[in-house]
């Protein structure tokens, strides 16, 4: 029987951003569940990592660029993320599926207006270090994030099973660049 995953996305994203990742997990093996409960392995991305549950559990976690970067603002990171997301071409996107990904996610964020306010009012206190406690992780840092630490050191000493990896590109690699996030699944096994 395949493993069931279950997608946790950001602010600025949603199902359509998630159609080539979706495609990469059932190509690999995966069955794709709308429900968390079901899940053996849930992938969040970013704020996505909001909904994660806090207790250990049976189920496996993939964290894409979750939001924490003690001392930083999240005003320092919004500015750091706008730079970043006009830098596109410099990691091979094209410009056409980076304008769509950006008009899906202002849609997500404004469809959702609640979810988006809820998000942004969470993100002062969200505690990735209560999340990770316990939990069979694996933790991925794009080389060019603006919401996660480069400093790993310390989640690291709080989860000593904790996997940490890190990529190429930026915050959202993984709408446009699924594969590598899939094959690090296996770290999970």
């Amino acid at each position: 029987m395949s493993q069931k995953v279950k997608i946790c996305y950001g602010v600025f994203s949603g199902e359509r951003n998630g159609r080539r990742l979706r495609k990469a997990l059932r190509s690999a093996g995966y069955a794709i569940t709308k429900h968390t409960e079901e899940a053996d392995i849930i992938i969040a991305h970013s704020a996505g990592c909001f909904w994660l549950p806090e207790a250990p559990s049976r189920q496996k976690l993939l964290l894409i660029d979750p939001v924490y970067w003690p001392g930083k603002t999240i005003k320092e990171r919004i500015r750091h993320k706008a730079r970043t997301n006009f830098r596109f071409r410099t990691y091979g996107y094209a410009t056409r599926y980076w304008l769509a990904k950006n008009l899906w996610g202002v849609y997500y964020a404004v469809r959702d207006a609640a979810r988006t306010t809820r998000i942004r009012q969470h993100a002062e206190q969200y505690d990735l270090e209560q999340i990770i406690r316990g939990h069979r992780a694996l933790l991925v840092r794009n080389n060019d994030d603006a919401w996660l630490t480069p400093e790993l050191g310390k989640l690291q000493k709080i989860n000593p099973h904790l996997i940490i990896k890190h990529l190429p590109g930026e915050h959202d690699d993984w709408y446009f660049n699924p594969q590598p996030y899939v094959d690090l699944l296996q770290l999970l096994q």
